[in-house]
Parts: C-alpha cells; structure tokens; sequence
C-alpha cells in the first residue's frame, strides 16, 4: 500500500483506529436500517430450528446418543464469546476448567 493510499484510508478511522459510520471504504455500501447476511442467516436458521420442533426436539436428539451429545457440546462452545470485556468495580472470579475425556463417541 502507499503512503497516499495510507493516509486516505487513515482519514476513514477515528481516534481508535476503527472504520467511522460510512467510511468502511465501500462507496455505495448496504442501505440503511438492511440487515447483514449473518442477521439474514441467524433468523433463518432460527425459523427452521422451530418448524423443527425447536428446543425439545433438540433436546431428544442430544439424548439419543453420546455422539450427538459431544456434537451438541461442540457446537455451544463455538457460540460462546471468545472474549469479554468491561469496567469492573469490585472482585470478580473467574474460573475456567479444561475437561478432557478418552471417551471415544458412539459411532
């Protein structure tokens, strides 16, 4: 990149060096109030989670096999923030416990 060409993309970010509200670099950008493909997807995938049979079908299927309940576990850890921050007043503990198992999945 040039330095032309850095200090133009330098002018679209503020103090903290992230993007300012239309200044990502995309000239025509997504109209306003759209939502983005993953808010697309996420309600997607939601609507067909329910016409499923939702959380008690979900439930039922964990339940049919150890393999399924470790695919279950997989998935909710891929969900989970990988990173949390805030302003803290005050003690806080936390706690992170690493559980490895031998158990091998029914196949």
């Amino acid at each position: 990149m040039s330095e032309e060409e850095a200090s133009k993309q330098q002018e679209k970010r503020g103090d903290d060096g992230r993007f300012l509200p239309g200044g990502s670099g995309n000239p025509s950008g997504r109209p306003e109030g759209s939502k983005n493909k993953f808010t697309n997807l996420k309600d997607v995938f939601l609507e067909v989670f329910e016409n499923i049979g939702g959380a008690d079908e979900l439930e039922r299927w964990v339940g049919e096999s150890k393999y399924n309940k470790r695919l279950f576990y997989q998935w909710l850890t891929r969900m989970l923030p990988t990173s949390i921050s805030g302003d803290v007043k005050g003690d806080i503990t936390l706690t992170v416990k690493k559980v490895v198992t031998d158990e091998r999945p029914d196949e």
